[in-house]
């Protein structure tokens, strides 16, 4: 055999090799777009008129009410503070019950309108970030979204509680 010959064959050799590597490339590239596809999809956000079911506890909780005005805190978050005690006084004005759910401990203050360690229902609501009101009346969802500025604030109280709105601090 001729040099020549033997080079053709170690190229033809090489091209097979070639292609194989790429074509497994490609194949852990479609796999990898698959899981970051799949672990991207967020779940979808609560809007208004969505049905919502609380877990058994709450529910128990707020006996045969039917509307709520429901707020989600962390006690170290000064914002979900704030919220907390401005939608307080606006649904006591407003007549509406309101109850507080804390991701880990409850603030002593709050206690009689507060529920603790409730990270797991942010999970089912799928709450991202905090604070977040949810008003929400006969099973659905009235009004909702972040009160941790003072804009969105008294956005949710004027929607929520039919236009009663306190000065809300800046």
């Amino acid at each position: 055999m001729a040099l020549r010959d033997s080079a053709l064959i170690l190229a033809w050799i090489l091209l097979v090799l070639l292609l194989l590597a790429f074509a497994g490339c490609a194949r852990a590239l479609h796999l990898l777009h698959a899981k970051l596809s799949e672990a991207s999809i967020a779940p979808r956000r609560m809007r208004p008129g969505d049905s919502l079911v609380l877990p058994a506890e709450l529910r128990q909780r707020l006996g045969n009410q039917d509307r709520v005005i429901l707020v989600l805190g962390r006690q170290e978050c000064r914002s979900c503070l704030a919220a907390a005690n401005h939608l307080l006084a606006v649904a006591t004005n407003a007549n509406v019950p309101l109850l507080l759910l804390w991701s880990g401990e409850s603030p002593e203050a709050l206690a009689h309108t507060s529920v603790a360690n409730q990270a797991e229902t942010f999970e089912l609501l799928s709450v991202r970030f905090l604070p977040y009101a949810i008003d929400l009346q006969a099973g659905k969802v009235n009004s909702c979204g972040g009160v941790g500025d003072p804009k969105s604030l008294r956005d949710f109280a004027s929607s929520s509680v039919d236009g009663v709105i306190e000065a809300v601090p800046s």
